[in-house]
């Protein structure tokens, strides 16, 4: 058996804390253009979300209800940010369209306006904000400002 101490260490160190290239980057969207029909190109046309957006909406709703809050947050992250890097911009206004501030928790409203603040000219960003601030200021009226900080 080989002496522990004899053994190579391989793998790479992580990244430190304190190094720049270590702290999670936030995507930028403003290279992408709005597509006809988005909120965001001035013609906004109201349609039944699709498929895919109902579906999103169905999985992300169905792990806040019944499994672990944080699953929800994590497909919030996760496939959203996956539609807005492929440009599915009206994908995303669907989902944004359909989430009705009441029926959420705080965590996740803000999960939903934190990853699509970045895009927030490509889709239909401000209101649903909107949405969500009136919301807040009706559940949480002294922390609706702390709240949404450095979102508007």
């Amino acid at each position: 058996m080989p002496d522990l101490l004899d053994l190579k260490d391989d793998h790479p160190k992580p990244a430190r804390r304190d190094c720049p290239a270590s702290r999670p980057r936030r995507p930028d969207y403003a290279d992408m253009r709005a597509p006809s029909g988005s909120p965001a190109s001035g013609r906004m046309s109201i349609a039944p979300p699709t498929s895919g957006a109902s579906d999103l909406m169905r999985r992300i709703r169905a792990a806040a209800d019944t499994g672990d809050p944080d699953d929800a947050i994590e497909l919030i992250y996760s496939e959203v940010d996956a539609l807005l890097r492929a440009g599915s911009f009206s994908q995303v206004d669907e989902i944004l369209a359909a989430v009705e501030p009441s029926a959420w928790s705080v965590v996740h409203l803000l999960a939903f306006v934190s990853i699509t603040s970045a895009a927030r000219a490509h889709v239909g960003w401000s209101g649903f904000f909107d949405r969500v601030r009136r919301h807040l200021g009706r559940v949480d009226p002294t922390r609706v400002r702390e709240l949404l900080s450095g979102f508007e």
